[in-house]
């Protein structure tokens, strides 16, 4: 990892998540990822990382809004999420098993299913149990 990256990613997390700004923390640390680990994927979808940041952070943060009034938000849960994603190696962004930590952010929903947009992460998988 650059120094550039760890040093984005030890601000993007330094006041730790919460139901109003997980989605973005986690949208911002997934696009660094990305970029670090898979450029040519990267390079094919974003011209930059606040590209990625702008187009893959909306649908996350319109299922942010609808969850945060069905379920628990779960801070040691998201905190746990965002340190796997940053920590995992480039096979586990790539392969997306890096955001296996991250099912359990969003707990006790009732009626979710209507926040369902079928959004992804920047690295293109499914974010419905994460958001």
């Amino acid at each position: 990892m650059t120094r550039l990256s760890v040093l984005a990613l030890l601000v993007l997390t330094a006041c730790g998540p919460n139901k109003n700004n997980f989605s973005g923390k986690l949208t911002q640390v997934s696009c660094v990822r990305l970029e670090e680990c898979a450029l040519g994927t990267f390079e094919s979808l974003y011209t930059s990382v606040d590209d990625c940041i702008a187009r893959s952070g909306a649908a996350g943060e319109e299922m942010a809004d609808c969850m945060s009034g069905l379920c628990e938000f779960d801070k040691g849960n998201a905190d746990q999420c965002l340190t796997r994603v940053e920590l995992a190696d480039c096979d586990e962004i790539v392969d997306g098993s890096a955001y296996s930590d991250c099912a359990e952010v969003w707990t006790n929903c009732e009626g979710a299913e209507e926040c369902s947009t079928g959004g992804t992460t920047p690295t293109g998988t499914d974010d419905t149990a994460t958001m």
